[in-house]
């Protein structure tokens, strides 16, 4: 059986490059103990923590990078057919249509989308499983980027 992954992934803020590791979000500062306690969006920090591997395949230190927040997505724990790991925010094309993988407020999970349609769970048209069970699935780029893989 292969292992679960519970992965994230977000785009450096300095390098744009793509860091996948432990997601964490914190208060920049300390928060005032009276009076308002609503914190705005732009009040957090967003990082991936992460570590690399030396040249010997064992890993280094954990290392961290501030990430941009819209691009964070966690693994969906289904691969494509080249073997890569969708993400959250990943445009798949399948033998049933082009989807692009977001989590529904209304299912309370990662659904299929389409910009014209919205969730097809929703809509009753079609579920999770009847994605992973797709035979053809190929990534074809991702919302935060316009860049094919």
């Amino acid at each position: 059986m292969e292992e679960t992954r519970y992965t994230y992934r977000g785009l450096d803020i300095e390098n744009l490059c793509w860091r996948y590791g432990a997601y964490y979000k914190f208060l920049k500062n300390t928060p005032y103990p009276c009076g308002n306690n609503h914190h705005l969006p732009k009040d957090y920090n967003y990082i991936i923590l992460f570590h690399t591997y030396n040249d010997w395949g064992l890993p280094t230190s954990l290392y961290s990078a501030d990430v941009l927040p819209d691009s964070i997505g966690i693994c969906t724990n289904v691969k494509d057919n080249k073997g890569k790991y969708i993400y959250e925010g990943d445009i798949v094309v399948t033998e049933v249509g082009t989807f692009t993988i977001k989590y529904c407020d209304k299912c309370k999970s990662l659904q299929c989308f389409d910009e014209q349609h919205g969730c097809y769970k929703c809509l009753g048209d079609f579920s999770w499983q009847e994605f992973i069970d797709c035979k053809e699935k190929f990534i074809e780029g991702n919302i935060h980027e316009n860049k094919r893989h």
